[in-house]
């Protein structure tokens, strides 16, 4: 209860407010009421007293009704004849807050009011006028300068709102013209890579079932490896032109591949000879699907680097399993080097493998394995949340 009663304190400078309050009423009682009793008008002189101080403890919640209240206990001061007391100090800071918070159709009439009770006052004092107009002229010339100052503020901070919101504006705008250029940007390169790659692909696919269908005779080894090549075709031009919707903004991700899936990938290695085996101890249940879309991709580009960058390969074997929380994967085979004279790859496909196995927070290893092959090892760990790999488009940033 303390540290609440602390920060209610402090916020909005009300530790000032109750400072300068309790000062003030400490000023004035023994000044203007005095500790001896004399009646009524000791009784007129406290109220009045609480009336100009304790309602500026909320003027900056309540600007207007402070100003009222105090506005009020004036007005009774004037009524019953009583002289300036520092207590009517507060009511030019009244005014200050009520100019600062509150429009000027409203601060400045409160301000009238101030001079109204002023002149008033005068006019009530007559008898000792040249002793009351000074105190008196001071206090609306106060009180007209407290305006002043407010209604300033008022302004400066309604200007650097406004300069906020134009930056905000800019800001919104910005990034609006940024989506407009990524959009157009996806769409060149869904259009380029429709072009250049779906063509191609559909091209090899034509070429494989054309030959299956114009020579029914062919050696049944060569007809597996047409019928293997004929089913990588399509399942590439399926996801090819899924990943084409998605830059275009035109659809959803593909489905996520899954652990379940990587025989398929392995057949085109099994119709070119290669003993393969896939030993998964780990379940897609246990798998997130994050983690098994990172697994099949780290199998695809191992079958593609072997295919282009190993000769006399004769077994491929893929290993997955947990172990103490971490999803392994190891893909080796025995095959050699290719020749130096045969075309080396970009890297490409390494540097994306090594950035889906970091975007799930793992780790990556690989290299030549004795005596001859190749070797690929990977470590996920199994407690980190992340969305797709980095290189897949997400539809709710892309639009």
């Amino acid at each position: 209860m303390p540290e609440r009663t602390a920060q209610w304190l402090q916020r909005d400078g009300l530790w000032a407010r109750v400072v300068v309050t309790a000062c003030m009423l400490l000023y004035t009682l023994p000044i203007s009421v005095g500790f001896v009793w004399r009646g009524w008008d000791t009784v007129q002189l406290l109220v009045i007293s609480l009336g100009l101080t304790l309602p500026w403890l909320v003027g900056h919640r309540r600007p207007l009704l402070c100003f009222a209240v105090m506005a009020g206990a004036g007005a009774v001061q004037i009524a019953y004849g009583h002289p300036l007391m520092p207590a009517n100090l507060l009511l030019p800071a009244s005014i200050f807050t009520l100019a600062d918070r509150r429009p000027k159709n409203v601060s400045l009439p409160a301000l009238g009011v101030v001079l109204v009770e002023g002149v008033v006052a005068a006019v009530h004092w007559e008898e000792s006028l040249a002793s009351a107009i000074a105190p008196i002229a001071a206090l609306c010339l106060i009180s007209v300068c407290a305006w002043t100052w407010g209604h300033a503020s008022s302004l400066r901070r309604a200007y650097a709102e406004s300069l906020e919101q134009a930056a905000e504006h800019l800001r919104r705008e910005r990034a609006h013209l940024a989506e407009i250029a990524a959009a157009r940007e996806r769409t060149r390169i869904a259009r380029d890579m429709h072009d250049v790659i779906s063509h191609s692909i559909a091209g090899v696919l034509t070429l494989a079932e054309g030959t299956l269908r114009a020579d029914p005779d062919l050696p049944e080894r060569q007809r597996e490896a047409l019928q293997s090549i004929s089913r990588s075709c399509r399942q590439c031009l399926r996801e090819f032109r899924a990943l084409l919707r998605v830059l275009r903004d035109d659809g959803d991700l593909p489905e996520t591949p899954a652990i379940s899936d990587l025989r398929s990938l392995l057949e085109v290695l099994e119709a070119s000879g290669v003993v393969t085996h896939v030993h998964a101890d780990a379940g897609e249940r246990q798998t997130p699907p994050a983690h098994q879309e990172v697994v099949y991709r780290l199998v695809q580009e191992a079958v593609t680097n072997t295919q282009r960058h190993a000769t006399d390969v004769h077994r491929f074997e893929v290993r997955i399993a947990v172990i103490d929380q971490q999803l392994e994967v190891l893909v080796s085979d025995d095959g050699l080097p290719a020749a130096e004279e045969a075309e080396t790859g970009s890297g490409l496909g390494l540097r994306g493998m090594r950035e889906r196995v970091e975007a799930l927070g793992g780790t990556l290893e690989h290299g030549p394995q004795p005596p001859r092959g190749y070797r690929l090892r990977a470590q996920l760990p199994l407690g980190t949340t992340t969305g797709p790999a980095p290189d897949v488009p997400q539809p709710e940033l892309a639009r």
